[in-house]
């Protein structure tokens, strides 16, 4: 009988498969071994797998919580230069107004000094 390598053995296990009960045995218990490592492997690349994403998620959520102060700051910068500029608008139109109230003191006080009719 020549052995031949099939799917789901080695060539040992495919020659000596019509061998007695101890050969088929060993057979079987080496494909649960190999299949158990499988399954191992198969297991250590999932947490590995499953570490690198807990990984990615920390380092997210340390850039999302760096950008969230990052934007607290700048609105906390944009209202502090809201307030100053309405308090700049707020002298500007106080200074106008003192102005045209300046004005029409002036012009009442012209008016009153207007000259006299020509006879």
């Amino acid at each position: 009988m020549r052995p031949t390598r099939a799917i789901g053995g080695s060539v040992e296990c495919q020659a000596r498969r019509s061998g007695g009960d101890d050969l088929q045995a060993r057979c079987r218990k080496r494909r649960r071994h190999r299949d158990a490592v499988e399954e191992v492997q198969e297991l250590e690349e999932a947490q590995r797998a499953r570490a690198e994403l807990h990984s990615r998620i920390d380092r997210l959520e340390t850039e999302r919580q760096d950008l969230q102060r990052e934007l607290g700051t700048r609105g906390d910068e944009l209202a502090a230069a809201r307030n100053a500029n309405a308090a700049d608008l707020q002298r500007a139109r106080d200074a106008q107004a003192a102005a045209e109230a300046g004005l029409s003191l002036r012009s009442a006080e012209l008016s009153n000094y207007a000259p006299m009719p020509s006879p």
